[in-house]
């Protein structure tokens, strides 16, 4: 991941890709202004065999903490951002950035129940991880996430949050929306959180 130095205008996440984006792409952030406005959806058939072989092998003699493909697909996520960084990017407050680092959230139950509570887990990860590092890291995420004594830091905000007023909530999310259009938000608030 390319690392520089921070200028006027770039966030605490990511670097303002001020000229160096094409015009399409600097337009796209007027068009699309929200970080999730634009999705892509394929329906495609794929041979999950060799997925599985993979896997048999990777989890012959392991009991507990087993490779999935969970594992698989964060693993060939994490070498796409290395291999095409510009995939890692986003837009906030109609500009156009380039993430600095790569990282990866999902949502982890407490219990293999339907009504159980959920906590986000959030890992970022470096050019050098591997499925071995990334497969470790992960489980030691899970394991935290499923604590009944640990509230991951979105969850214990928002639980927090929601027990105000519903004007008063509104007015503080409005207030998040706007800091986070400028990359003002407290990273405290959001050191934790993906979104």
């Amino acid at each position: 991941m390319e690392q520089r130095a921070k200028k006027r205008g770039d966030r605490f996440d990511g670097y303002w890709l001020r000229d160096e984006a094409p015009a399409l792409g600097q337009f796209m952030a007027y068009l699309m202004p929200n970080r999730a406005d634009n999705e892509a959806h394929i329906n495609v058939d794929i041979d999950t065999r060799p997925l599985d072989a993979f896997l048999a092998k990777k989890n012959a003699g392991l009991t507990e903490d087993k490779y999935t493909y969970l594992h698989i697909f964060l693993a060939a996520m994490v070498k796409c951002f290395v291999l095409r960084p510009r995939m890692n990017r986003f837009i906030s407050g109609n500009r156009l950035y380039m993430r600095d680092h790569i990282s990866v959230s999902f949502v982890v139950k407490k219990k293999f129940e339907d009504r159980a509570e959920e906590g986000l887990a959030y890992k970022k990860y470096t050019e050098d991880d591997t499925i071995d590092t990334l497969h470790t890291s992960i489980m030691e995420e899970i394991h935290q996430c499923r604590r009944e004594d640990v509230l991951d830091n979105s969850t214990d905000m928002m639980t927090k949050l929601l027990k105000l007023p519903r004007w008063l909530l509104h007015i503080i999310v409005d207030i998040l929306f706007s800091l986070d259009r400028k990359g003002k938000v407290p990273y405290d608030l959001i050191k934790a959180d993906p979104n």
